[in-house]
């Protein structure tokens, strides 16, 4: 992988009505990319797909700490959806299990079915994919958590956006 340049940033000012004024560009538009190039933002693309899911991150962040059984899965799930506030919709097992479905297809979770018993038991698990997926993503997260104010600025903006849209 070609070795990628860091570009310093320039912070914006807010200007008198609390809007924040761009930095003026003094370089070409393709100095901006920082080293990246088409083929790399194709890659970037292809992982925000992969894991678009609407309750994907919620099963690989339940499955984070090894297997589980479905049920142990939805709870594992609904609990985290009651810790989290601005979550607001509640998983239904037929959701859970289409979207199961999905994961396991694409290769990112795991399904283990042992015959054995009766009924047969069902484990899911992470793919080693999508465990060195996730221990990737932790620079993300930490980001995320130094930054919070920003996202929930724009979490609010587009959230005010769409409800003056709808009227």
């Amino acid at each position: 992988m070609p070795e990628r340049t860091v570009r310093s940033v320039k912070r914006c000012r807010p200007t008198a009505h609390g809007d924040v004024a761009a930095p003026a560009r003094s370089r070409p538009d393709s100095a901006w990319r920082g080293g990246w190039d088409a083929e790399q933002l194709c890659k970037l693309s292809d992982v925000k797909r992969l894991f678009s899911g609407d309750w994907m991150h919620a099963v690989i962040v339940a499955l984070a700490d090894g297997p589980k059984h479905y049920k142990e899965l939805l709870d594992t799930i609904r609990t985290l959806c009651e810790q989290d506030r601005g979550h607001r919709r509640t998983l239904h097992e037929s959701v859970l299990a289409r979207t199961l479905k999905t994961m396991t297809a694409d290769g990112l979770i795991i399904r283990c079915q042992q015959s054995t018993a009766f009924p047969p038991s069902v484990q899911y698990s992470l793919s080693p994919a999508t465990a060195e997926a996730l221990d990737a993503m932790m620079p993300m997260v930490t980001w995320a958590t130094k930054h919070a104010e920003l996202i929930q600025r724009s979490r609010d903006r587009r959230c005010n956006a769409q409800a003056v849209g709808s009227e």
